[in-house]
């Protein structure tokens, strides 16, 4: 793979599983850009990169909030879905109420 001198790899050692690190780094998101410098294409320079620190709790608490984050993601995820499900079909609905008025199919006289 050809990277380039803005692309840094974390990769994960014995104390530390990839899952966890991703959510910390997902968790990060406005310390990150308050590091981000540049115009074109935004950049954070390894001398902020190195002052970055995070808690590294035993592999078991790890995986343990994982499987927390993730299944209240699902459970976010199943909510998300419904709500866009009940939103199509008041899109729906009100299509279909407004072709009724329009081609005469309900008497809106007194409505208004």
């Amino acid at each position: 793979m050809a990277v380039s001198q803005h692309f840094i790899a974390w990769v994960c050692g014995k104390k530390m599983i990839p899952e966890y690190l991703l959510l910390r780094l997902r968790s990060m998101t406005n310390e990150l850009n308050r590091l981000t410098t540049g115009a074109t294409l935004k950049t954070i320079g390894m001398p902020d990169v190195r002052t970055l620190v995070t808690p590294v709790p035993p592999i078991t608490e790890q995986q343990s909030i994982v499987e927390g984050v993730s299944s209240e993601t699902t459970k976010l995820d199943t909510l998300t879905a419904e709500a866009q499900r009940a939103t199509d079909l008041l899109q729906e609905r009100r299509t279909a109420l407004i072709s009724a008025a329009v081609t005469g199919s309900i008497n809106i006289r007194g409505f208004a």
